[in-house]
């Protein structure tokens, strides 16, 4: 039984929200909130990572933008968060998602 899992589910849960809101201050809360500390990322595509480590189990957040913008046309940053749950070094449970910023235009 992880002790993480119930963190992971509440850390999709957040993504989501992050989604319907296509605001990243969201995952900047939730990161602060439950305590989870900042670590290198381990895809050299994802720009930071925060962690949280308990024995023999760990929940990685990673995120990355891009600019959308073309150009003659300004869009939005793309936002993707990647979650991993790991129980003694093997992914056990993966969620992505990835949203465009709020448009001020």
């Amino acid at each position: 039984m992880s002790l993480l899992n119930p963190l992971f589910r509440l850390a999709v849960e957040a993504m989501t929200d992050a989604s319907g809101r296509q605001d990243t201050a969201v995952m900047d809360q939730f990161v602060t909130a439950h305590g989870l500390t900042a670590c290198p990322p381990e895809d050299d595509r994802f720009m930071w990572a925060h962690h949280l480590v308990s024995p023999g189990e760990r929940l990685l957040l990673q995120y990355r933008y891009y600019d959308t913008s073309q150009a003659f046309s300004i869009g939005p940053d793309k936002n993707i968060y990647l979650l991993k749950l790991e129980l003694s070094g093997q992914v056990v449970a993966r969620e992505t998602v990835d949203f465009l910023d709020k448009s001020i235009y």
